[in-house]
C-alpha cells in the first residue's frame, strides 16, 4: 500500500543528493544503452558482410529485433532525460532550459534514422539482397553515430553535475 504525503509536507531533496541520484540513474541507463548500441553496430556490421541470402535473412531478423528493442529503450530514456534530467540540470546550474535544445534535435535525428530503417524494411517485397541490406543498414550506422554523440554529451553533463555536487560534499 502506498502512503500519499500531502504536497505541503513533502521535502525537496538536497541539491547534492538529487544530483547524485540523477547522475546514478543516468549512469545506469547509459551502461545499458551503450551495451545495446555496441550490439547493434556489431550486428549491423555482420549483416553488411553476409552475401548468402538464407543467412542474410536470419541475421537481418536478429538485427531488426535489436533495432526495435533499442527504439523502445531509447524512447524511454529520452523521455526521462527531457522531462527530468535536463530540467534538473538547468535548475541546478540556474541556466535556461533552452541551453539543451540541441539535444532534442539530435534525438529527433536519431529517431528519424531508426524510423527510416523500419519504414524502408517494411516496403521490401521478397528476399533481401546484400546490396539492399547494406543500403538499409546505412541508416543504422548514421543513427549509431548520432546516439553515440548524444550519450557523450549527456556524460559530460553528468560529470559536471557530479563535480559540482562533490564541491559541497564534506
Amino acid at each position: 500500500m502506498t502512503t500519499i504525503v500531502p504536497l505541503e509536507k513533502r521535502q525537496e531533496p538536497e541539491p547534492v543528493q538529487a544530483a547524485d541520484t540523477a547522475v546514478e540513474r543516468a549512469a545506469r541507463e547509459h551502461e545499458r544503452l551503450q551495451f545495446e548500441l555496441q550490439e547493434l553496430v556489431r550486428q549491423t556490421c555482420s549483416v553488411r558482410q553476409v552475401q548468402e541470402p538464407s543467412r542474410l535473412h536470419g541475421e537481418f531478423r536478429k538485427l531488426t529485433s535489436q533495432v526495435l528493442q533499442l527504439q523502445e529503450d531509447w524512447q524511454e530514456h529520452t523521455k526521462w532525460v527531457e522531462t527530468e534530467f535536463l530540467p534538473y540540470a538547468a535548475w541546478y546550474w540556474g541556466e535556461e532550459p533552452e541551453l539543451f535544445a540541441h539535444i532534442d534535435h539530435e534525438y529527433v535525428l536519431a529517431d528519424k534514422m531508426l524510423d527510416r530503417f523500419t519504414e524502408q524494411l517494411g516496403r521490401i517485397n521478397g528476399p533481401l539482397d546484400p546490396a539492399e541490406a547494406r543500403r538499409l543498414t546505412s541508416y543504422l550506422l548514421q543513427a549509431y553515430a548520432v546516439l553515440k554523440n548524444r550519450m557523450l554529451e549527456e556524460e559530460e553533463i553528468m560529470q559536471q553535475l557530479q563535480d559540482q555536487s562533490n564541491r559541497y560534499d564534506f
